[in-house]
Order: C-alpha cells, then sequence, then structure tokens
C-alpha cells in the first residue's frame, strides 16, 4: 500500500506532488508538499 505522503491521485490515477488527506467535514483535500520539487513515486 502506498505511504501516506504519497501523492497518488485515485480518482484521475495518476501521481502528483502532494498527498490527499480528510478535512473536518470529511471532505478529501489535497495538501501540496512539494513545489517545483522533485517527483515523489513511492510504491
Amino acid at each position: 500500500a502506498p505511504y501516506p505522503k504519497c501523492a497518488y491521485n485515485p480518482y484521475e490515477g495518476k501521481w502528483g506532488k502532494g498527498y490527499w488527506k480528510l478535512d473536518l467535514e470529511h471532505k478529501p483535500i489535497y495538501i501540496n508538499i512539494l513545489e517545483g520539487g522533485e517527483e515523489i513515486n513511492e510504491s
């Protein structure tokens, strides 16, 4: 299973530069952790 900070987008089936989490209203929000950085592809 991917690590919590992995940037896999299950809705689009591709990787990004951040990670998904649930906010206080249990809505999925995207947290960008790398700006202009390297791709993180951990599987």
